[in-house]
């Protein structure tokens, strides 16, 4: 397939902001049982490592337990963490 300069000019003007928060509306009023957002979760995270085998990298993992532990630190906090 062949792209012009047209259909680039096209594609990068597309509404890009009005494109992600359409997205999120969609997911947000999505009625999912937690067992199905699981499966869509797990679906999005093969779908990438289809397309990316070597993610996550040591820097994202990192990155993640830190974000992990300072959610659950901040839910203690509230009394609402677990006991």
């Amino acid at each position: 397939m062949e792209t012009s300069d047209e259909s680039l000019r096209d594609f990068a003007s597309r509404p890009w902001a009005e494109i992600e928060r359409l997205k999120h509306r969609y997911w947000a009023d999505l009625d999912l049982a937690p067992a199905d957002r699981l499966r869509v979760a797990d679906e999005l995270r093969r779908y990438t490592l289809s397309l990316r085998p070597d993610w996550p990298d040591d820097v994202a993992r990192e990155a993640d337990l830190e974000t992990h532990i300072r959610i659950a630190r901040q839910l203690f906090m509230t009394g609402d963490g677990y006991r």
